[in-house]
């Protein structure tokens, strides 16, 4: 059963952060999206790190979504599944808790 719960933790982390780097990329449709475009959240980029300078944001915005995309295929294929479930929590502390 632990094997299970397991499973479906590192499924549903990783279609979270799968999810919203399709957002970014325009991939869902408007109904369903937050983003919906690259240049919509590097604007939410710069809201959440105003500290920032506006040169910087491109990049903050590029390693959140790399991020995003290496923690999620890794937990998807359970590649170091312990060391990227503690990475991811320290991400989502990190992006949304600023």
């Amino acid at each position: 059963m632990k094997v299970v719960i397991k499973l479906y933790l590192r499924v549903a982390l990783a279609a979270g952060f799968l999810s919203a780097v399709a957002d970014r990329f325009g991939f869902w449709s408007k109904e369903n999206a937050t983003w919906g475009t690259w240049d919509n959240f590097l604007a939410y980029t710069h809201t959440l790190n105003p500290w920032a300078p506006e040169s910087l944001i491109p990049a903050l915005g590029f390693i959140a979504t790399a991020a995003e995309v290496i923690f999620g295929l890794f937990l998807l294929i359970g590649f170091k599944t312990e060391l990227f479930a503690k990475l991811s929590g320290i991400l989502l502390l990190i992006l949304h808790y600023q």
